[in-house]
């Protein structure tokens, strides 16, 4: 969950805080692809949940 939780701050923080251009580029889905780490995270909560 580590690398879930750093990859993911880093993108969200270079987006929040990089200045306001008039054309702005998008995360590219290689950049925000987690399917990995979310599919932990959802084994997770569903062997607590049971």
């Amino acid at each position: 969950m580590l690398n879930l939780q750093n990859s993911l701050r880093h993108i969200a923080d270079h987006n929040i805080h990089s200045q306001a251009r008039s054309k702005e580029v998008l995360p590219s889905a290689t950049q925000v692809d987690f399917t990995q780490e979310l599919d932990v995270l959802l084994s997770e909560v569903i062997r607590i949940l049971k």
